[in-house]
């Protein structure tokens, strides 16, 4: 075949961005956090060794409770958290909260202590109920009130106020992860439109393919924006106050800000007086909730180089617009297909592959984190740090007895090992590529090519006929002999099966099992199969 070119620069162009060493985090429904964390003071080693592999030169971070908007606080619970309404069912396929929402207690945030150390988390407090003394009771767990009960008093008055570090009275516990950010309420752009009055059922403002229970309500048929900023404009500095300023606020967590729902575009958010509020200089992220696709989606049409490109255009173009108002932009939940994922797509090869092309373009445009979201036994999992014995993402076909890694992980560890080390001065651009299922990026550290990345999405489905292999020059780096790790699937739809140079982490303990294997790369001649993902390093 006759081969195609892609051009290496020696040196970072002038339009690289700089590449985050915390691209890659994790989103966690809150409904379940114990069993990612592990029973207080006992830290579920799955895990820490999911994490573990995939700190391969940069830390991956956790974002949990980032739902809170459905949790309760009440001042009968002792537990972490309770009440999770019925069992796994081929119509619910995980426990889902009660219609009031999962009940939290003094212990809920404390998990936190169970993870990785250097874990930084964003701590999401209710906005949805529209309960003053809720949300400021969520926020007095933060800072642990020792001898009084936050439900007693006025948590705003100040005699009744103790430490001010995360956990005050569990700071030697809680040292080893840090409060990142607070934020107040969760997808407040929720299209829901009510009939009649506030307590009243409702119907969706566009058709949806789901039935959306009334826990997701935000507010009265005159929500909007203004409403939105309204409420957090009043809560944040009672909720700072509480923390005794020592905190940091996250705002937006939008999602589906399309030309459908344009009033919930930053702009919106911003120009409603928010700048103008002083609590505004608390706040130093934006954040956007972004998924690829519905239920909808056809094996293929996830990992297909154009339509990430085409999803993502979307959130970039606003990212200016956010940075000029002092905010960093993160894209603060994401995965690949909604409502938990696709079985057959998202926990398979194709969703290891999107992830790599999907989370370094971002990179290429200047987006700094991608938390991909999590909740036990859904298909678009990383891995499951607990049995899943019922139902997993809508099926039977999940379900598994014991905690394991899925195929997505793949390519989280790919994404890592592309970052590399800790340097802070490491760059990205995306490589011109005019071949139609071939991606690639230039990865440069202290002004030099570092490392690249290939990858090929072309679907393989049929083990009967032959795999399509691109041979790809590579021009403009010097003839020296260079290092290859592949990402292997048997198929585009494998779920199972998968290495990443060689080597296989779908083990009872999660720790890497086989020898570590490297190409030579042959002259300048890269050659990558169909459904498969290279990692140059020079």
């Amino acid at each position: 075949m006759t081969p195609n070119s892609i051009y290496l620069p020696l040196a970072p162009p002038s339009y690289a961005q700089p590449l985050s060493h915390e691209l890659l985090g994790l989103s966690i429904e809150g409904d379940r956090f114990e069993d990612w964390t592990g029973p207080l003071g006992h830290a579920n080693a799955y895990t820490h060794q999911a994490l573990r592999n995939s700190q391969r030169g940069q830390a991956l971070l956790v974002r949990s409770a980032d739902s809170q908007d459905k949790y309760r606080l009440t001042q009968d619970v002792r537990t972490a958290l309770v009440a999770l309404a019925h069992p796994p069912s081929e119509r619910t396929p995980y426990p889902e909260p009660a219609m009031n929402g999962v009940q939290i207690g003094p212990d809920y945030f404390a998990l936190a202590q169970n993870l990785p150390e250097k874990t930084k988390l964003t701590i999401g407090l209710n906005l949805r109920s529209q309960d003053e003394k809720e949300t400021l009771a969520q926020a007095a767990l933060l800072v642990s009130y020792a001898h009084v009960k936050p439900f007693s008093r006025s948590v705003t008055d100040a005699k009744y106020l103790y430490s001010v570090t995360f956990h005050g009275s569990r700071k030697e516990e809680m040292k080893n992860v840090e409060l990142e950010l607070v934020t107040i309420g969760n997808e407040a752009s929720n299209p829901l439109q009510y009939k009649g009055s506030y307590q009243h059922s409702f119907l969706p403002l566009q058709p949806d393919l789901y039935e959306v229970p009334s826990f997701h309500r935000v507010g009265p048929p005159s929500w909007s924006p203004f409403a939105y900023v309204a409420q957090t404009a009043r809560l944040a500095p009672l909720v700072s106050r509480v923390l005794q300023d020592d905190v940091k606020f996250q705002i937006g967590n939008i999602t589906g800000f399309f030309k459908d729902r344009e009033e919930w575009v930053p702009r919106t958010i911003l120009g409603t007086g928010l700048m103008q509020e002083q609590v505004f200089k608390k706040m130093t992220v934006y954040s956007s909730h972004m998924y690829l696709g519905d239920l909808k989606a056809a094996s293929g049409s996830l990992m297909n180089k154009t339509f990430i490109r085409q999803m993502i255009r979307h959130w970039s173009e606003y990212r200016p617009i956010i940075e000029a108002a002092g905010l960093e932009f993160r894209i603060g939940e994401t995965n690949s297909l909604a409502r938990g994922g696709v079985p057959g797509i998202s926990n398979a090869a194709e969703a290891a592959i999107w992830l790599v092309d999907y989370a370094l373009h971002a990179a290429t445009l200047g987006i700094k984190r991608l938390h991909f979201h999590h909740r036990i036994g859904q298909s678009y999992n990383w891995f499951d740090p607990i049995p899943i014995t019922g139902i997993s993402g809508g099926t039977a076909a999940d379900a598994h007895d014991a905690p394991s890694i899925h195929a997505p992980y793949y390519g989280a560890l790919v994404v890592a090992e592309a970052i590399g080390s800790t340097s802070t001065d490491t760059m990205i651009v995306e490589l011109a590529s005019i071949i139609p299922h071939i991606s690639a990026f230039g990865i440069y550290e202290s002004g030099q090519l570092s490392r690249a990345v290939f990858v090929d999405s072309e679907v393989y489905v049929d083990p009967n006929t032959p795999r399509w292999r691109t041979r790809v020059e590579l021009r403009g780096m010097a003839t020296k002999a260079m290092r290859l790790r592949r990402l292997y699937a048997p198929m585009t739809t494998s779920t199972s099966g998968l290495a990443w140079a060689g080597q296989s982490y779908e083990t009872a303990d999660f720790v890497a099992t086989g020898a570590l294997v490297e190409d030579k790369l042959k002259g300048n001649l890269l050659e990558i199969a169909a459904s498969e993902v290279v990692l140059v390093l020079l």
